[in-house]
């Protein structure tokens, strides 16, 4: 009997012998490394029997309202009593002839993909890691192996600077929090509610010491800028003397004709513009006054007028400041008279007036309330996840317990996961074939890269040859998304360190933090015998360190794409450059599916070689199954 049972949302599908759900396993295809596959079954059919309407929620039934065709819905396959996969994801494609419902069921990595679909790692909770950035958390972090640190990075030429010889000097203002990667990944699998298993993650010395720089601006400058504009001939409200304002309580800071108060709605260096015209009838002098949270700007800005002539007064105001989300701005021009001028006999009358606050960023995160969800890239998880595998060249499969296990593809080529001698199963060979995925002659691995980049670009870059004709000269395998950081800025202990780039320079004295939604990744290191000093303001000099003190600091040449592809490639690109597939036929039957680990390699005495086990097409129990095989050279 070769029975096959398919449960969707823990219900059972009411299914006819005759109806074929086939299951093709290839959690990777190997030969395919910047793609994640998934398992996935053909579209099966079920007829709308009322238990099977009753799992599809009623849908195609007059004036249902089921949203199960957008909906993903656990679901499992069992074939003679034996699950060969529990954690399924099942989608209604279609109903036929309002007769049949079809399903499709895909497994593996789609469970992980469907719980983080559209999420970012700014969405992630960064509550527990919440710290105002200040000189002691600064070096507070230092000893850190997860969560956060403080490493010095040369964020923008002229921040980090070498002031003599000998003796390192670093203006903290301009250093930003890092995150490690270790945590991100930690915090992604927890919110899914799902477990990843692996030696790499507790061995892999990159891996654990691999920082996020958290110095992106992510504010919406449009958003959060603001523009007032109102005409017409609007009476003055007041008729003051320039004192009237000193001790005044800052509520009256609100022009009674047009609200000209403003919350902030993002920490930031905003600049604010106020154009009045007036017209006046009286010699007097304005004075414009501005409050931030009820504080009154004084002495304000003064314009004046000579004589009594009835004239038209134009104030232009702009200044910069440095404001936080809450901040509440309020301004407001008052009238005054002049030496030998009654009040009584002042008129003053608004021709037009205009004001814009405008954010212009970040000028420094120091002395801010670091929340790490505002200053992480804004990257999808799911592009998180692919960028780190592929710079260690991860694979993953979804275990009988529902654990995600990774494992690097050199270690598994290598045998180190296991063998499995598959020659008594072996039935036959239907072809061999001399070609792999997309690879050309010429194959590159690439990064992205800042403009401004001292290194220039694609220095960080590698690539491998292949000596086979008919090929395209030249195919990217990896475009990473993330952007390379050069190691040129010197330390005196550390020698050349990542410049990653946080902060763009505005004029000689005016810098603000990079919009960039680019993901940067670096490597911690640490050293002592540092002699360092600290600067956390203009003048302040925080301290001095020496050789007992151990000093975090970050490089990026160890990511460099070349020295990736000799850890964690060498073996798969051999097999690249002599590829060799085979399609054969296996008896496969539930069980071994069920117990299938696709991280042992397979060995075949019939050609007395290794192979990786690429794809299982279309296995039904009973029936012989055509596998993918790669000859490991």
């Amino acid at each position: 009997m070769n029975k096959v049972e398919v449960y969707i949302a823990g219900l059972k599908l009411d299914l006819k012998d005759e109806d074929t759900v086939a299951l093709t396993k290839q959690i990777n295809d190997i030969a395919e490394i910047q793609k994640r596959q998934a398992d996935y079954t053909n579209r099966f059919v079920c007829y709308k029997t009322p238990n099977n309407m009753a799992i599809a929620e009623m849908l195609n039934v007059p004036g249902n309202a089921s949203t199960r065709p957008y909906k993903w819905a656990s679901a499992r396959i069992v074939s003679n009593g034996i699950p060969v996969t529990n954690y399924g994801i099942a989608l209604l494609q279609e109903t036929k002839n309002r007769e049949t419902y079809e399903y499709i069921i895909y497994a593996g990595n789609y469970d992980l993909f469907s719980k983080i679909d559209g999420k970012y790692i700014n969405d992630l909770d960064w509550s527990d890691l919440l710290h105002v950035f200040n000189s002691d958390n600064w070096i507070y972090s230092w000893s850190n192996t997860d969560g956060y640190i403080y490493p010095i990075a040369e964020t923008l030429d002229g921040k980090f600077k070498i002031v003599q010889p000998g003796n390192d000097v670093i203006d903290i203002r301009y250093q930003v929090p890092h995150v490690f990667v270790k945590t991100i990944w930690q915090k992604i699998f927890d919110e899914a509610g799902l477990e990843y298993h692996g030696t790499f993650f507790s061995t892999d010395t990159n891996y654990l010491n691999e920082l996020v720089p958290a110095d992106v601006d992510n504010v919406d400058k449009e958003l959060n800028s603001v523009r007032f504009k109102t005409k017409g001939d609007k009476i003055n409200p007041g008729v003051y003397p320039y004192s009237v304002l000193v001790n005044d309580d800052p509520n009256s800071l609100k022009d009674p004709l047009l609200d000209r108060n403003y919350i902030v709605k993002e920490d930031g260096r905003y600049v604010l513009s106020i154009d009045y015209n007036y017209q006046v009838q009286a010699s007097l002098g304005m004075v414009l006054f501005i409050a931030i949270n009820g504080v009154t700007q004084l002495p304000g800005t003064v314009f004046s007028t000579a004589g009594c002539p009835q004239e038209t007064v134009h104030i232009v105001f702009t200044k910069e400041y440095d404001l936080k989300a809450g901040d509440r701005i309020a301004y407001v021009a008052v009238t005054s008279p002049r030496s030998g001028c009654s009040p009584l006999s002042l008129q003053a009358y608004e021709v037009d007036h205009e004001m814009t606050l405008q954010y212009e960023g970040i000028p420094s995160l120091y002395g801010y309330d670091i929340d790490f969800s505002l200053y992480l890239p804004k990257v999808l998880q799911v592009d998180f996840l692919k960028a780190i595998m592929q710079q260690y060249g991860l694979i993953y499969q979804l275990n009988n317990d529902g654990r995600y296990e990774f494992i690097r593809i050199e270690d598994l080529l290598n045998g180190l996961a296991g063998v499995s001698d598959l020659s008594a199963k072996y039935h036959k060979e239907t072809s061999e074939t001399y070609r792999v995925g997309s690879y050309g002659i010429t194959n590159l691995f690439k990064y992205k890269y800042y403009d401004k980049d001292l290194s220039g670009q694609g220095y960080a870059d590698a690539s491998f040859s292949t000596n086979i004709d008919n090929l395209d000269n030249e195919i990217t395998v990896i475009d990473s998304i993330i952007e390379a950081c050069g190691d040129y800025q010197v330390l005196q202990v550390a020698g050349k360190i990542a410049a990653i780039h946080s902060f763009e320079k505005q004029s000689d004295d005016k810098y603000l933090l990079r919009s960039n939604d680019k993901l940067k990744t670096v490597i911690l290191n640490r050293s002592n015998g540092f002699e360092l000093t600290f600067y956390d303001s203009d003048t302040h000099i925080y301290g001095q360190s020496y050789t007992s003190w151990t000093i975090p600091y970050v490089k990026f040449t160890p990511l460099h794409w070349q020295n990736l592809l000799n850890l964690y490639y060498p073996k798969f690109i051999l097999m690249i450059q002599r590829p060799l597939k085979k399609k054969v036929q296996i008896w496969f039957t539930p069980i071994d599916i069920y117990f299938l680990d696709m991280f042992k390699i397979i060995y075949l005495q019939q050609y007395q070689s290794y192979f990786y086990l690429n794809k299982v097409n279309n296995f039904l129990p009973g029936k012989l199954s055509d596998c993918e095989l790669i000859k490991i050279n």
